[in-house]
């Protein structure tokens, strides 16, 4: 399997210092490559088929950018702008709602079920010990399954992990200037 290494990429640090900073860890970097083509590869028998890959996409993104991670923000609008999106979001709109979040102007034109993720990825990156049944059961009203909040809920762990590694390969460069 060829490596991908997604966050060094993103990190925009060069290969050497990267190899420098993480390489003695080949098996990290493999992991994290894996768990993103994992939760992103969307099959036909994938156990949360309503969480499409446009809308993992478009709650990784948001997560990023609650997270305040740029680098991760414009990869992930980078595949967002390559995926159809049918009726869950007016075109154009989804960098937006990454932007501007669930109750800004792009979601007065979004479905519930874009603006309960959106509000859940938002929950889970700034608050995440405040979640309670009431949230879960928000996501059940906008018509996700149990299967598709738990994916939704790695999504955002997931981006949110991928964050602070990025974030923390910076400041380690920061602090070796």
């Amino acid at each position: 399997m060829t490596q991908l290494d997604v966050l060094g990429g993103v990190s925009g640090l060069d290969d050497a210092r990267l190899h420098e900073l993480r390489g003695h860890r080949p098996a990290v970097i493999e992991a994290a490559d894996r768990a993103l083509e994992a939760l992103f590869d969307v099959s036909a028998t994938d156990e949360a088929p309503g969480l499409t890959r446009s809308l993992r996409l478009l709650a990784a993104a948001r997560a990023a950018a609650t997270d305040g991670a740029e680098q991760l923000v414009a990869f992930y609008l980078e595949q967002l702008e390559e995926e159809p999106w049918a009726e869950e979001l007016a075109p154009g709109a989804h960098e937006l709602l990454v932007r501007g979040g669930p109750d800004g102007a792009a979601g007065a034109v979004a479905t519930r079920r874009v603006r309960a993720l959106l509000r859940h990825t938002d929950l889970l990156v700034q608050r995440p010990a405040a979640a309670t049944e009431d949230d879960l059961a928000a996501l059940l009203a906008a018509g996700y399954s149990v299967q598709e909040i738990v994916v939704l809920s790695q999504v955002v762990t997931f981006v949110t992990y991928q964050a602070r590694v990025v974030h923390g390969l910076r400041v380690l460069e920061e602090a070796a200037r």
